[in-house]
């Protein structure tokens, strides 16, 4: 089974039930144990229909898929995201892509887990501006709910069925097939272009861009204040979630992950480009607490972008 180009599913048999296994590869740490069973096929495939659902917002007018396209690694390609009636959600749509192996979610940490990640956006009134026991209620006479349902289930429509079919969806987008999950498994450079290489080496050495975007999933999960709000701001980062004013504008680390298809960039969309990126991460003007910028010339700036859009 094949999701656009992203999602490789592995489908063995269990009890006369077809299940998928998500192949992880060794060098990922696993935080929870969970996330090593395999799923029921007909769960993700029931998932798979509400995601694109729009009958999952109030007017019928957006659904999970209006923010995050397949086409672009599960994002949308806006600044920040646009839901009922035109109104804008907090941040910019991150990708969800491998996010089941976070232990960490959105930008500024208000989910803990992913069936709460899955329902915020339901009830935020910037965005879907509806409830979930009310989709239940409006769906429950859709037949292919309801046999769907009953079979991954053998339950109604309910707030648990929808609620974990969508985590099983997402918890399929997991996905190691970048050039650099080759390297990672052979450890043979030829994969890498000659300017690509020389990014890698700057990436995991002189700018030390993997203390915050490790490998091999490109994030470390935390939250940092890169200066890029001020107090006219009213997105406050990490501190919504804490109330530590320390927390104050620090924002999660993004995967760098199929970063080529994920712009524009940051949690406010400010920058459109990588390059952009780059002037912005080494101007020692926006240093915090948090960051130190590195000291990149335009050569190795260049060789970086070239190996996160390249590799990554």
């Amino acid at each position: 089974m094949k999701f656009g180009f992203f999602i490789i599913l592995f489908i063995v048999s269990c009890q006369n039930q077809e299940m998928v296994n998500i192949l992880i590869p060794e060098n990922v740490d696993i935080f929870d144990s969970t996330l090593l069973k395999p799923i029921r096929k007909d769960q993700i495939e029931l998932g798979k229909k509400l995601f694109f659902d729009k009958r999952l917002s109030l007017d019928s007018s957006i659904s999970c898929a209006s923010c995050h396209f397949p086409e672009l690694a599960f994002t949308d390609g806006k600044p920040i995201s646009e839901g009922y009636q035109g109104r804008k959600s907090r941040h910019n749509a991150s990708t969800l892509i491998n996010i089941a192996l976070s232990p960490t979610f959105m930008f500024d940490n208000r989910a803990q887990t992913l069936e709460t990640q899955s329902l915020i956006p339901i009830h935020d009134p910037n965005e879907m501006n509806f409830d979930i026991y009310k989709i239940s209620k409006r769906l429950s006479n859709d037949l292919f709910y309801k046999e769907i349902s009953k079979k991954a289930f053998n339950d109604s429509l309910s707030p648990f069925v929808i609620t974990r079919s969508l985590v099983a969806f997402i918890r399929s987008l997991v996905v190691f097939d970048r050039p650099i999950d080759s390297f990672y498994k052979t450890k043979d450079k030829r994969i890498f272009s000659k300017t690509a290489w020389l990014g890698y080496q700057l990436f995991i050495g002189k700018a030390n861009c993997v203390k915050c975007h490790e490998e091999p999933l490109y994030t470390n999960h935390l939250y940092y204040n890169l200066n890029l709000e001020d107090s006219t701001s009213t997105t406050f980062g990490l501190y919504g979630a804490t109330h530590d004013k320390k927390d104050m504008y620090r924002f999660k680390t993004p995967t760098l992950r199929y970063i080529s298809k994920t712009a524009p960039y940051f949690h406010n969309g400010k920058f459109n480009t990588l390059e952009a990126v780059l002037d912005y991460k080494i101007d020692p003007k926006n240093n915090t607490f948090d960051y130190k910028s590195p000291n990149l010339n335009d050569a190795e700036k260049k060789a970086i972008v070239v190996f996160l859009k390249e590799m990554l």
